[in-house]
């Protein structure tokens, strides 16, 4: 010990100092930085691998090839032309040839899959227990039979290779799409225990934006007998009657109080104070939000919130569990009970059927007469969505369509409830939410509008290619 206190240390000045820890900090921060967008990009790109993989043994190679149900819920469609058989009618399961348990070189890290014939009985195989190693294979004589082809019924399979499937489930997904809007697009995450199942708000979050941006006018009602039912009521009341995007645009009056449910997205920068005022729109995810009135047990995957009011509803599944955007629209329709009040008609502006490649939509829930719209891309001409580099197909719905700016401009120039009438009952009208390329075309005219102006000759021809 005291000949380590004799070790000669270089010192320079504090300030130096100072100086030294401020740029490692900084230089260590940015390489943790473009370590962790590394190892997210090798994550996304092994989910790509599985997606590929999956695709191609379920679904084929050509993507525009007519589809059907195959007739088994966790298959969902397969192409028209393919058959579903049992794996006993084209192929044989035995035992055998395992290789010696004892031997730590045919299972230490090990990276093939290993599956017991006991799996059969599991019904469904998502994923493998076990793993062998190549050098099992080759030893054991399993080279062999991996390569042993069955003929029957003119269907050619190869024995003991089974296209695996993740153990990841929708949960995944979930939490990417929350990550992303949480930390990428100014959204609050909210806690399921604040939903009200029979307002379908979050509470927290409603009370929160009033008391913070409106007290004078909640001070109007606060000497009223249990004044904050009252609000929630009225509130109910009006959405019913009028819908959500009414109350939303117009907020709500009670007596000589006038409550703003959203503040406007600004124009242009010139006004501070209305970008001040959006600022302060709470917009929030909550997952899993045990939803209904009758059945405590039902949950919808993620709702989104503005100022406490809901306004979509996400349903979601992974190809890879077995479950595609097919079974998303099935569970709507099937298990999605339109009378509870969060799924009523008009009550949110859109529900979304979610899976990593494609999207769809609709506006109102009716059991098997829901009608469902797509809400992609499209690829080369044709339907679905384009290979995405960066992470999910889908991805651009949670990265750039469900934004605080884009979906408040959706809710104040986009989304109708037809016909616009004070008569008309809410059951009686139609409620529209934009199609991805009606979006997509109208934003780009605009854009163009706004920088070369309507007389360029360019901005004409896509207005009558588009717009006609």
């Amino acid at each position: 010990m005291q000949d380590l206190k004799k070790v000669p240390l270089p010192l320079p000045p504090i300030a130096e100092q100072k100086r030294i820890v401020e740029f490692l900090d900084h230089k260590t921060s940015e390489i943790d930085q473009a370590i962790a967008k590394k190892q997210c990009l090798i994550k996304l790109l092994q989910e790509q691998k599985t997606i590929l993989i999956n695709q191609a043994v379920t679904k084929g190679l050509n993507l525009k090839a007519p589809m059907r149900d195959s007739g088994v819920e966790w298959i969902g469609e397969v192409p028209e032309h393919w058959e579903v058989s049992r794996i006993g009618f084209i192929g044989e399961v035995g035992n055998g040839s395992t290789p010696n348990r004892s031997n730590a070189a045919y299972w230490e890290s090990g990276s093939i899959p290993w599956l017991n014939s006991s799996k059969v009985n599991d019904g469904v195989i998502y994923y493998a227990e076990q793993f062998v190693t190549k050098r099992a294979v080759d030893e054991c004589h399993l080279a062999h039979s991996a390569t042993k082809n069955y003929h029957r019924k003119n269907t050619r399979i190869k024995s003991n290779v089974f296209p695996m499937v993740s153990k990841t489930n929708e949960q995944a997904l979930e939490n990417c799409i929350k990550t992303a809007l949480v930390e990428h697009a100014g959204y609050q995450e909210g806690n399921p225990a604040d939903f009200d199942r029979e307002f379908a708000i979050d509470r927290e979050k409603f009370w929160r934006f009033l008391e913070t941006t409106q007290p004078e006018e909640l001070a109007k009602l606060k000497d009223r007998p249990n004044w904050q039912r009252l609000i929630l009521e009225r509130c109910d009341r009006k959405i019913k009657k009028d819908g959500i995007l009414s109350v939303l645009k117009k907020g709500l009056s009670i007596d000589d109080a006038h409550l703003t449910l959203l503040y406007s997205l600004p124009y242009n920068d010139t006004n501070p104070g209305v970008l001040e005022n959006f600022e302060k729109n709470i917009f929030s995810i909550t997952c899993q939000v045990h939803y209904s009135e009758s059945d405590a047990g039902l949950s919808i995957d993620i709702v989104l919130f503005l100022n406490g009011l809901a306004i979509a509803t996400m349903e979601l599944k992974k190809p890879w569990t077995g479950q595609s955007v097919y079974h998303a629209k099935k569970q709507y329709r099937e298990d999605r009970n339109p009378q509870e009040p969060l799924l009523q008609f008009s009550r949110c502006l859109v529900h979304f059927a979610v899976d990593t490649d494609e999207v769809w939509m609709t506006t109102k829930l009716d059991h098997e007469k829901t009608y469902f719209l797509p809400f992609n891309k499209g690829f080369n001409f044709g339907k679905g969505n384009p290979p995405n580099p960066n992470g999910h197909k889908s991805a651009y719905l949670w990265e750039g369509i469900l934004t605080r700016q884009s979906f408040t401009n959706i809710i104040e120039h986009f989304a109708i409830l037809i016909p616009g009438d004070t008569k008309t009952p809410l059951a009686q009208k139609n409620l529209y939410f934009p199609r991805y390329h009606q979006l997509d075309v109208v934003r780009q005219l605009l854009t163009d509008a706004r920088t070369r102006g309507t007389g360029h000759p360019d901005f004409s021809q896509v207005r009558k290619k588009h717009l006609g």
